[in-house]
């Protein structure tokens, strides 16, 4: 992939399962990783991206793209629709989840995706919503 992030993403779409760690068994969405395949290590370059994602994502709706630089060249809110793969996007939204059932339900409840991750309860580690093991 060249200098720019619309074309490391669309590059490093498939890696995105290498960065996470939801269960393999029974996985959220079957959304399952796949950080021990041997491939993985092919996408190095990738965690550029994931990085700077999850770095401007803020609550995994706030995607915050745009900087002073030629590397940025996809507006925010253009990002959807540069993002062709629908298990990449949940991917990138739900992989800080363990168990994403109680994420889901709220966001049920609450009709808005911007609401649900909002919640400060989803992003605590000692929420029984968060699904995350506190000890770990």
């Amino acid at each position: 992939a060249t200098g720019s992030l619309r074309s490391c993403l669309l590059a490093c779409e498939p890696s995105i399962c290498c960065i996470h760690d939801s269960p393999e068994s029974d996985p959220p969405l079957g959304l399952a990783n796949c950080n021990r395949d041997e491939n993985c290590a092919q996408y190095a370059p990738c965690y550029i991206v994931w990085w700077k994602l999850s770095d401007m994502v803020g609550p995994a709706t706030e995607f915050m793209l745009e900087q002073n630089d030629d590397f940025f060249d996809i507006p925010s809110d253009e990002l959807v629709n540069v993002i062709e793969s629908q298990d990449f996007f949940q991917q990138l939204l739900f992989h800080h989840f363990d168990d994403i059932e109680p994420v889901l339900d709220l966001l049920v409840q609450s009709g808005s995706i911007q609401d649900t991750f909002a919640m400060p309860e989803i992003w605590d580690a000692n929420s029984a919503i968060s699904g995350k093991d506190p000890s770990t």
